[in-house]
């Protein structure tokens, strides 16, 4: 069963990304959305990203306008920068979806 994990909300002002960090599987995926997106800076983060192994880029997402508009720059290269419309594919593509 897999699982699209939508994480709303920054590692810098709770603990939601750890959370999500510890329930992560393989086939799960994860998209940073509102202020999530700036999980990409935490230190956190890039200990998530490398656990997932190879699939990385198939398995984290950004929402393209969230970084944009809080004024992120440098997106990981092993991270997808996607639009809104994507999130619906993603979640036709998992079993379930869990908001953070």
């Amino acid at each position: 069963m897999t699982t699209l994990h939508l994480i709303k909300k920054s590692q810098f002002n709770t603990n939601v990304f750890s959370l999500c960090a510890a329930l992560l599987s393989k086939d799960d995926a994860i998209v940073l959305l509102d202020d999530g997106v700036y999980n990409t800076k935490h230190p956190e983060f890039a200990a998530v990203v490398s656990a997932l192994g190879e699939n990385v880029k198939d398995n984290v997402f950004v929402i393209e306008h969230h970084f944009v508009a809080r004024g992120l720059t440098n997106l990981q290269a092993q991270i997808s920068a996607i639009p809104m419309t994507k999130l619906v594919d993603l979640s036709l593509a998992h079993d379930k979806t869990v908001t953070w």
